[in-house]
């Protein structure tokens, strides 16, 4: 749970420095997620993805956690969240955990591939793995963990931003609704500095 919890906050400040440079979105038009739109509460959105067999694993009024399988991914844990005080979708993490790095390449590949397939080119596309040798020492594994978060795709969309990273234990990808990020964001001031 930390993990999530971990990566969610370290994708959020991410996203939201690309959210202030994304193109406006349409007024009433909300990104989708697995078909369904980003708006409503969020145990309302919860209960919409149980029907597309997610398992609902726990929640509160400003987050939700299931898991399932996403674009070919099995068993991954997906967090729906609004803001503190804001039961509104504005993000949705979904992230596939592995120690290996061949499956993580194959999950961002499999990930990349459809994304691109249904929403056109990247706008954004970093993808470099540095290290080769295994590292031996201490500094060396440090080294070598840094030098594995170098994998990123980001689409902006018309109605939101969809970015998709590689860590060193997972693959995440992120959803952000424009509309209900921007009213969370002017509702919870203090959340979002």
């Amino acid at each position: 749970m930390k993990k999530i919890v971990l990566s969610i906050i370290v994708l959020l400040t991410t996203i939201s420095s690309f959210a202030q440079t994304g193109t406006s979105a349409k007024s009433g038009s909300h990104l989708q997620f697995e078909g369904i739109t980003m708006n409503g509460e969020i145990r309302a959105f919860c209960s919409k993805l149980e029907k597309k067999g997610y398992t609902y694993e726990m929640g509160t009024k400003a987050f939700g956690k299931l898991k399932g399988d996403f674009m070919g991914c099995k068993d991954c844990d997906v967090a729906v969240c609004g803001g503190t005080n804001f039961n509104l979708i504005s993000n949705i993490f979904i992230e596939k955990s592995t120690n290996n790095k061949d499956e993580k390449i194959k999950y961002y590949s499999t990930l990349k591939k459809n994304l691109v397939e249904k929403y056109g080119k990247p706008s954004f596309c970093k993808e470099n793995f540095k290290c080769i040798i295994e590292p031996t020492t201490k500094n060396e594994r440090f080294y070598a963990k840094d030098e594995e978060i170098k994998y990123m795709t980001t689409f902006n969309l018309k109605n939101g931003i969809i970015m998709l990273g590689m860590q060193e234990e997972s693959v995440i990808i992120s959803y952000l609704d424009n509309i209900n990020y921007s009213l969370m964001k002017k509702s919870c001031p203090e959340d979002m500095d």
